[in-house]
């Protein structure tokens, strides 16, 4: 009989040490409490963004990978794979997925155009756990929804600060070719508005511009939503405006993601909304500064 009982608390001993254990491994850190004295953060984040940039020499082939991660409180850092690790973590994320993701190296964020506020950003490698979770309680708000409003306030816009808009396109003008040298660049102005009816020029460049195009071809009675993922604003003429740039940039259209979705129900529930419409070439932006720059 006591053998019997010392073999059960021996278990349940050993059953507690486990889960105190298990607990105190998935403990996350807040992305808040990012700094460069250590390597051993655990997080437990969502994939806002995730994108791939190709090699100057060799276009085919990925040069780097870079992902905005967010935590459940809604703070955001910017982590970079380089082109040696890509080959650990290629099949293992995707745009909106949770992980928890652990061990980093930690980085000054320096980029001119930046995606988040953190002045910190992790270099993930080889050693860099990834694993995919399953949670349904934590949220699906992958936007930073910037207003219409903020970003015609001119003192309240930072045109270092890569942003996303949502609305419904209620103009177009047609598709236009920009040469500079041997390369040209096809490239479309829209006009998208919100629930307000303020409108914001945006423009399109590359494969945005035929991604927009199929949509506008297609007739349809209901608004057509899009949300402009980290669009860079530009100022023109006391005019502000939103633009495509590199490889960041991501143009969800018609998406069921929370967001895009409350904003269309909102829409239709007024009945208020204008019909996309084809406009002629207004220019009202500077191709050659975009050039340019």
């Amino acid at each position: 009989m006591y053998i019997y009982k010392d073999t059960i608390c021996v278990k349940l001993n050993m059953f507690l040490l486990n889960f105190t254990i298990q607990k105190m491994t998935l403990q996350y850190n807040t992305i808040s409490e990012i700094t460069n004295n250590s390597m051993n953060w655990n997080l437990k984040v969502r994939v806002v963004r995730f994108w791939t940039t190709p090699d100057k020499y060799k276009p085919d082939i990925p040069y780097s990978m870079k992902l905005i991660l967010q935590d459940e409180k809604g703070d955001r850092i910017h982590a970079s794979i380089d082109k040696y690790t890509i080959k650990y973590f290629r099949d293992k994320i995707y745009d909106h997925g949770l992980y928890r993701m652990k061990y980093f190296v930690i980085a000054s964020y320096n980029s001119k155009f930046k995606s988040n506020s953190h002045k910190h950003k992790l270099i993930f490698t080889q050693n860099t756990i990834v694993t995919k979770l399953e949670d349904s309680s934590f949220h699906m708000d992958v936007f930073k929804l910037r207003t219409f409003d903020e970003v015609a306030i001119q003192h309240n816009t930072d045109e270092n600060q890569l942003i996303d808009v949502v609305g419904h396109v209620v103009s177009y003008e047609p598709i236009q070719l920009s040469k500079q040298g041997d390369n040209s660049s096809s490239f479309m102005n829209i006009v998208v508005e919100d629930e307000k009816k303020n409108n914001l020029p945006a423009t399109l460049w590359g494969d945005l511009v035929f991604q927009m195009q199929s949509h506008l071809s297609g007739s349809t009675d209901e608004p057509l939503i899009v949300v402009l993922q980290l669009m860079k604003t530009h100022k023109f003429r006391d005019t502000y405006s939103i633009r495509s740039c590199w490889y960041q940039i991501k143009l969800w259209i018609n998406t069921d993601l929370p967001q895009s979705s409350d904003f269309k129900n909102k829409l239709i529930a007024s009945g208020k909304y204008k019909k996309v419409s084809q406009t002629s070439s207004q220019k009202h932006i500077s191709i050659s500064e975009e050039l340019s720059t």
